[in-house]
């Protein structure tokens, strides 16, 4: 009764345009779930109670109090604490999370640092390991030793509530049932029970072990807890700035079209201007006419101009993931646009700050 042309001009144009902004929402969303479960599902070695043996499990499934199995180059599912190292000291890449490439050394606890000659020497290691698949063989036999006598220390760990700094981290390690020798290395060491720990024997989440053949860790904080998760800041949904042009734009023009309608309505009430008999009169003129201008010029606003927006800037995130340019000549590995919502504020930036120059030099002296 209000509208002078056919809904069907209307609706569909509008049903349109909600379709293709779902049908991108749900095309992104997509892709971060795929990538949250090539992250979740990626192998670990955990250690089975029941097979007496490293058998690999998924990332998702690793849980707090888990004896994990890392190797060289395996990036660390979980917070955890480092029971015994390969050569005594492991070293990680913290890339990751503070864009530092050096590298950070970790090491067990006093206590059981005293005992890692003991493992040696019970397991006849000489420091060597056997590259490829045999020496994957060889590195699960090792581990097992290892795990196994570690085990046999009956050692408890106590651990302090997660906190978000990095360097905040805090517990004891007490061995209940030490083994003879164990017992004699503590005391030739002096050294006391229960053994503090602090962020030296731990290893965050999303670091990458390097230049050691292997590690035994604890899982000490999953989930939430860990320190990667309590760092990561409650933000809201960002937003372009040509979005946000866009958005005052649309909102100027509805401005001036309920100021246009109300005028026109008000005009024609003034005049005398009688409504169609077809219009509804159980409603005050005015409005009828405020509501019947607002279905005629609607059409000022710009609704197709959002769908041809997030088409440019899908096609646009789609140059970048193909663009010869801004693909890493050392890895090989091109530029991936995982959102297309701020693609356009790349054309946008005139000045780059860093902390420091090893972040844009790759600490490259050349």
């Amino acid at each position: 009764q209000f509208s002078p042309m056919m809904w069907q001009s209307t609706v569909i144009p509008f049903c349109g345009v909600l379709l293709w902004t779902a049908l991108k929402d749900l095309y992104e969303d997509f892709r971060r779930r795929r990538d949250d479960d090539a992250e979740n599902l990626r192998p670990a070695w955990r250690w089975d109670f029941v097979r007496k043996a490293f058998v690999k499990a998924r990332w998702r499934d690793v849980l707090c109090g888990d004896m994990l199995l890392s190797l060289q180059d395996d990036a660390l599912p979980a917070d955890v604490l480092v029971l015994y190292a390969k050569g005594g000291q492991a070293y990680i890449s913290t890339v990751n999370l503070d864009g530092e490439t050096n590298f950070k050394e970790r090491r067990a606890a006093n206590v059981l640092t005293a005992i890692t000659e003991i493992l040696d020497l019970e397991m006849g290691l000489d420091g060597s390991v056997t590259r490829g698949t045999k020496g994957l063989t060889e590195i699960l036999e090792q581990a097992t030793k290892a795990a196994t006598l570690l085990l046999r220390q009956g050692f408890s760990v106590r651990l302090a509530t997660p906190r978000a700094a990095l360097t905040d981290m805090d517990g004891a390690v007490t061995l209940q049932t030490p083994t003879p020798e164990a017992s004699a290395a503590l005391r030739k060491l002096s050294l006391s029970m229960p053994c503090p720990l602090n962020y030296e024997n731990f290893i965050p989440r999303g670091c990458v072990l390097r230049n050691i053949a292997y590690t035994i860790c604890l899982v000490s904080y999953v989930g939430p807890d860990t320190k990667t998760r309590l760092n990561c800041a409650q933000t809201g949904a960002k937003m372009s700035n040509m979005q946000v042009y866009l958005n005052r734009g649309v909102q100027g023009l509805v401005c001036c079209l309920m100021i246009f309608n109300v005028y026109i309505a008000l005009s024609a009430h003034i005049d005398g201007v009688k409504n169609p008999e077809h219009w509804p009169s159980r409603w005050p003129a005015p409005v009828v006419r405020f509501i019947v201008y607002c279905v005629i010029l609607y059409q000022i606003v710009p609704i197709s101009l959002y769908v041809v927006f997030e088409i440019v800037k899908l096609l646009l995130g789609l140059q970048i993931n193909r663009d010869p340019q801004m693909v890493d000549p050392k890895t090989g590995v091109a530029a991936l646009a995982r959102t297309a919502d701020l693609v356009e504020e790349m054309g946008q930036v005139n000045f780059v700050f860093s902390d420091k120059t090893g972040t844009l030099t790759e600490n490259e002296m050349v």
